[in-house]
């Protein structure tokens, strides 16, 4: 076994085992997750009302708001 920051070990796994225990119902029909990721999606292409708010979103423009991003959007 790897040992990861903050003597984490196997993470990744058990989030991602978490998150399939938690969202099953969910995963196939819109959600997936993968690793440390949970991707939620629509089969309707013109569901716009679900994204609206991303571009919305302001640039980030210095590296705190890019963290603050990314931890958003993670």
């Amino acid at each position: 076994m790897v040992s990861h920051a903050f003597g984490l070990m196997n993470a990744p796994n058990t989030f991602m085992r978490l998150m399939n225990h938690v969202l099953r119902d969910c995963i196939g029909k819109f959600i997936t997750v993968y690793f440390d990721d949970i991707l939620i999606y629509s089969k309707n292409l013109h569901d716009l009302e679900k994204i609206k708010a991303i571009p919305k979103l302001p640039t980030p423009k210095i590296v705190g708001e890019v963290r603050s991003f990314h931890g958003l959007a993670s």
